[in-house]
């Protein structure tokens, strides 16, 4: 079994839907390791809620350890897995920066889209250039993580 730092967004009711969509697909998935997986929004540094306490984010050394933390769960997994919702005006910028960490020290990327946005899909450069596969949703949970293959991405880039 494989473990993922599990990047998603949860800041608004489709991301949230979205989210808990790819969560209980994974939950189901035999070959991933959900338990010692990386989920940014079950680790809290040091218990703070930033989406309950914005202020937060003007902080400095706050927003350094907070990065540093995430840096640390990307190393203690095997899969960088982004569940990208291509359709939104907003969408976690963070998400596509930090996928070419995770290439660089040899982790898959592994791009998640709902199915109703796969076909008209577009998403940035830096996603498609360090994304090794991109799936659907509907996929994830019998995606073989154990088993890993590239598969580029053929939707539109911006």
């Amino acid at each position: 079994m494989k473990t993922c730092y599990f990047c998603a967004d949860w800041y608004d009711e489709e991301q949230d839907k979205t989210y808990e969509k790819a969560m209980k697909a994974l939950k189901k998935n035999n070959t991933i390791d959900i338990e010692n997986s990386y989920i940014p929004r079950e680790h809290k540094y040091s218990g703070f809620r930033l989406e309950e306490n914005p202020e937060y984010f003007k902080n400095k050394k706050m927003a350094r350890l907070v990065s540093e933390e995430n840096m640390k769960g990307i190393q203690n997994t095997d899969v960088y897995l982004i569940v990208y919702l291509p359709n939104q005006e907003y969408s976690d910028v963070d998400a596509g920066l930090k996928a070419i960490y995770p290439h660089t020290i040899g982790k898959c990327n592994l791009l998640v889209i709902p199915d109703d946005q796969y076909d008209n899909a577009s998403t940035d450069l830096t996603n498609r250039e360090e994304v090794d596969n991109t799936i659907k949703i509907s996929e994830l949970k019998d995606f073989d993580f154990n088993n890993l293959e590239f598969n580029f991405y053929n939707g539109a880039v911006y």
